[in-house]
This record gives C-alpha cells, sequence and structure tokens, in this order.
C-alpha cells in the first residue's frame, strides 16, 4: 500500500503539470501573447506542487475554493509578466470550460482508470484545438490590426495598420524592414512635390526608392524614407519601436474597406 502511495503521488503531480502548461499554453494562444515556455514550465511546477497538499488536506469547500484561487492567481502571476488580470480571467475561464467537459464525461463521484483520463485529456485538448481554431477566425482580422504612430520633424501622425506577416519587403541596401503606408494618410507631413516633383522637397525628406513585386506586375520601385521613429501597438499592449524602419509610400489602397491604410511587418511584434 505504501508503494503505491508513492505511485499516486508521482502521477498526481504529473497530471497537474500537463494540464497546468496546457491551460497557460491555451490561454497565450487565445490572447495572441509572446509564448514563455520556460515561465509556464516554472508556474505549472508551481501549481502541480501546490496541488498535492489536497492528497492529505481535507478542507471545507469553502477553504478548498479559495486555496485553489490563490494557487490560479500564483500560477498566472509566475506565467505572465504583463497584463496579469487580462490573462487570469482567460485562465480562469479555459479551466473551468476543460475542467468542466472532463467532469461531464466521467464525473468524480464514479472515479476514472488512468487510461480514461488520458483520454479524456485528448478529448479536451482536440476541443480546445477546434475552439481555439474557429475563434481565431472569427478575430483573424481584429487581432493583427494594429495603430502605427509616425513621427517625422513636419510633425506625427497616428494610422491605422495591419500586422502583415507576408510583408517581407526590406530596403535593399540596409535590409531594414519597409512599413508601407498610403500616400494620402501621410500626405500632410511629407513636403510639399516630395518625392520628385520639387527638388527642394527630395531634400527636406531624402527619398529611397525600394523595389517591389506585387501581383500583376514584376517589378516596381516604391518612394521611401527613413522616419525619425515609427512605432507600432497592437491593442492595449504598450508602444514597440520600430528599430531601422523604412516607411514606403504607396498611391494605390491597401485595404477595400478603408480599415487600415498602413501594412506593417510582423518583426517588431514578435519581438518579447
Amino acid at each position: 500500500m505504501e508503494d503505491h502511495g508513492v505511485v499516486y503521488w508521482d502521477l498526481a503531480w504529473l497530471i497537474n503539470f500537463i494540464i497546468d502548461f496546457f491551460l497557460l499554453w491555451l490561454t497565450s494562444s487565445l490572447l495572441r501573447s509572446p509564448c514563455l515556455y520556460q515561465r509556464y514550465m516554472v508556474a505549472a511546477a508551481a501549481g502541480a506542487t501546490g496541488s498535492l497538499l489536497f492528497l492529505w488536506w481535507q478542507p471545507l469547500w469553502w477553504m478548498a475554493w479559495l486555496y485553489k484561487l490563490l494557487l490560479s492567481g500564483v500560477l498566472v502571476w509566475i506565467a505572465f509578466p504583463h497584463n496579469r488580470l487580462r490573462h487570469g480571467g482567460v485562465f480562469y475561464v479555459s479551466a473551468w470550460v476543460i475542467g468542466g467537459l472532463m467532469y461531464a464525461f466521467v464525473p468524480i463521484e464514479t472515479g476514472s482508470t488512468p487510461w480514461q483520463f488520458w483520454l479524456l485529456l485528448l478529448l479536451g485538448a482536440l476541443i480546445a484545438f477546434g475552439f481555439l481554431h474557429l475563434w481565431r477566425g472569427s478575430r483573424e482580422r481584429a487581432c493583427w490590426q494594429a495603430q502605427l504612430l509616425v513621427m517625422l520633424a513636419s510633425g506625427k501622425t497616428e494610422i491605422p495598420a495591419l500586422i502583415d506577416s507576408g510583408n517581407g519587403l526590406r530596403d535593399p541596401l540596409t535590409r531594414s524592414p519597409v512599413i508601407v503606408v498610403e500616400r494620402q494618410a501621410i500626405a500632410h507631413l511629407l513636403p510639399e512635390g516630395w518625392p520628385a516633383e520639387r527638388e527642394e522637397a527630395a531634400l527636406a525628406l531624402p527619398v529611397r526608392y525600394i523595389p517591389f513585386v506585387s501581383l500583376g506586375q514584376s517589378q516596381g520601385v516604391m518612394p521611401g524614407f527613413r522616419p525619425s521613429q515609427a512605432m507600432v501597438r497592437i491593442a492595449q499592449h504598450p508602444w514597440k519601436v520600430c528599430t531601422d524602419a523604412w516607411i514606403g509610400v504607396t498611391d494605390q489602397p491597401l485595404d477595400p474597406n478603408k480599415q487600415y491604410h498602413a501594412l506593417v511587418p510582423a518583426v517588431w511584434t514578435m519581438e518579447t
């Protein structure tokens, strides 16, 4: 009997670790946060260790609920360095949904064998992946919408933008990423006659012609310039500096629905 208890202790810790890690990963995926796997492992280990207390402690229901709430808060605090309140809310909802699904198939009172547990865990993972896929599909545009802040000596402007993971356009000389902006969205900051109509305009804001390839034409060039600074922000996240960015100016509308007027490469949004 004693050996059986040791095996159960190991299995209970492993099960809780896997579930906690999965819930943390699911939370970050739903919110499109950077996946910090090392932090998730530390948090999941802390949660699994804290859960072992219930093997020897049989508290009142409200004490157990309060302890689980505090333990989940510790997991969220360890795993997510930013926006902990938002991550905590999604984490709790995910835990309730997955826990409810598992309870619906095998209620706690009836018990379950190890193979039933792993089957239910796999089923819960498949359901979660399906939900995640549908949720992302319906919110794809909103999740990738951002605000672009462009600063020049003549002023600054904030432009609705789209994070474009397929935008691999780079300046051929510096190999720096290029942000594509509609001319009408930034025209009030450009010198009159820029880039070619007046020599004074080119002197005030030096122009760089950036080659590009687009659907319907083999190759073209886009006038561009180096801003004093460019920054991007997704939702309520902090502003991120677009280091070494170039701005390419296009006369073509980027979105027929006019919901965004700039395309920002994903390189800066992937930085942690």
